[in-house]
């Protein structure tokens, strides 16, 4: 059995279609998990620095660096970032950039 033309087209515009489609939602799912990790980190940023604050009165946020931070983290370290991400830790709110675009802490 043969297909006609017409079929084996509108096949493989269907395909087409599909496809184009289906790798634009896996890009927007992605980008919205790496925008969710930034905004996550920067909170858990803030609850760091408050905590280290409450251990060290006194000190200034321009003082602060990863290194201060990290045993107020689970495990001893930074959160999850999306590569090429930075953090900006001293400062408040602290932000992560990624992407060209800041998300601070909220809170």
């Amino acid at each position: 059995m043969a297909f006609s033309l017409t079929e084996l087209s509108l096949s493989l515009g269907l395909l087409t279609t599909l496809c184009a489609t289906g790798t634009g939602i896996w890009w927007n799912a992605a980008r919205m998990r790496g925008e969710m990790q930034a905004r996550t980190a920067a909170n858990h940023v803030a609850i760091a620095q408050r905590a280290y604050f409450l251990d060290h009165p006194g000190s200034d946020y321009t003082a602060l660096s990863p290194e201060l931070l990290a045993p107020y983290f689970p495990g001893g370290r930074m959160p999850v970032v999306p590569a090429n991400a930075t953090f900006t830790v001293d400062a408040y709110p602290p932000n992560v950039v990624w992407n060209g675009v800041t998300y601070a802490a909220t809170e």
